[in-house]
């Protein structure tokens, strides 16, 4: 949906319409409502990258922070230097 909740919301019914069995979403943020909609009457959602806690649904997503200090440290431990 490149960040559109419009296009987001237009993909979304097409999904629905074709009675999927369930959602993997990154949503567009923003205005959620249709999302809590679909997520009491529709199908098992799952969030990744973003968290939507007014949605009924799973999230996975990343500390960014914490990665990033993980993988330097990992490069310096073994004698990269840059």
């Amino acid at each position: 949906s490149e960040e559109d909740e419009a296009r987001e919301r237009e993909l979304l019914d097409v999904l629905m319409e074709k009675r999927v069995d369930g959602l993997i979403i990154a949503p567009a943020g923003g205005n959620v409502a249709y999302l809590e909609a679909l997520g009491r009457d529709g199908p098992p959602m799952v969030f990744v990258d973003r968290a939507m806690p007014s949605v009924a649904a799973d999230t996975v997503t990343v500390d960014n922070v914490s990665a990033s200090q993980s993988a330097v440290r990992h490069l310096i431990d073994r004698g990269h230097t840059r």
